[in-house]
């Protein structure tokens, strides 16, 4: 039986500019998240991961953020592939990650590292919490 268990930051706080600054102010890096794949039988090659989850109301390829009080605004979640360039958009498979067989005959696994960046959604900003869950299906040959 193929399993899958994800380690996800679980709380990020989104920072907001505090002041107005005449140079340019850098991106803060993108969070890196872990989905470690394990037990997969010698017949299991490559996997894919399939993300959803609540889309936001602005734009259905990012994953909306919880709403509630304290909650940030104007924010969704974008999904990056291990290059942090390519975009995984919402109900979409990212690319095929291979599966390292054991040896000895033992099952096969696989560390599948993702990014997730904020995206603005529109022009009114709030800063806040600004999580959201993703859901996600292992796709495999």
């Amino acid at each position: 039986m193929l399993k899958a268990i994800a380690k996800i930051k679980p709380s990020i706080l989104v920072n907001g500019p505090k002041a107005i600054s005449p140079a340019p102010v850098p991106k803060p890096p993108k969070t890196a998240f872990h989905i470690k794949v394990t037990d997969c039988p010698d017949s299991v090659a490559h996997v894919s991961v399939l993300f959803d989850g609540k889309k936001d109301s602005t734009n259905a390829s990012l994953l909306a953020i919880d709403s509630g009080a304290g909650s940030a605004a104007g924010v969704g979640i974008k999904l990056f592939e291990d290059d942090q360039n390519q975009v995984i958009k919402l109900g979409t498979v990212s690319k095929q990650h291979d599966i390292q067989q054991g040896s000895d005959g033992a099952d096969g696994a696989a560390d599948l590292t993702f990014f997730a960046d904020y995206a603005s959604t529109g022009a009114n900003i709030m800063t806040g919490k600004a999580n959201g869950v993703a859901d996600f299906n292992m796709v495999y040959n």
